[in-house]
């Protein structure tokens, strides 16, 4: 019906439908962060500004987690070490994406950990403590590319309760 009428107009084109277009974000929480604090480097990276081709926010944050735990596997950091090459956008991603409505420490370490026993590479009894190792991390180097993320959450109770968590890890 929505053709029929289109093409009946002297330029289809002009035409405006009112049937609902499916469309998805790119980790919709931080794109609203993102617009709402005016945070130019978060807006690029979850593709709210105009770029060649799209970003991809969670391998933004795996290969800068990638990055450091390669640095402390250097250093001879033993669960670094562990990691090595092990560290994907999918270990990352739900961590994340979850962080933006208040995941907290437990619960992003337990996802990773989720993540890290479907591996299959990791020995079973070192998976809690390279999960506990990824949370961090991934929390720790995510929140600085997101500077409103980190504006708007630095007044929270919750982050504040979540630094203190990692504080005593």
């Amino acid at each position: 019906m929505e053709l029929k009428n289109a093409y009946e107009l002297e330029d289809p084109t002009t035409y405006m439908s009112t049937l609902p277009i499916h469309q998805d974000g790119t980790c919709n929480g931080l794109q609203h962060y993102a617009a709402l604090g005016g945070d130019a480097r978060g807006a690029e990276q979850v593709n709210l500004a105009a770029a060649d081709r799209p970003s991809d926010v969670y391998t933004h944050v795996s290969s800068a987690v990638e990055e450091e735990v390669n640095r402390e596997a250097e250093e001879g950091h033993a669960i670094a070490s562990l990691l090595v090459g092990k560290i994907s956008r999918k270990v990352v991603k739900q961590t994340v994406m979850t962080t933006v409505y208040g995941v907290t420490f437990v619960g992003a370490r337990e996802q990773i950990e989720k993540q890290l026993k479907e591996r299959k590479d990791i020995p079973h009894e070192k998976v809690w403590a390279a999960a506990s190792y990824l949370a961090k991390k991934v929390k720790i180097l995510f929140c600085p590319s997101f500077f409103a993320f980190e504006l708007i959450f630095a007044c929270d109770t919750g982050s504040s309760e979540y630094r203190r968590d990692l504080q005593r890890c």
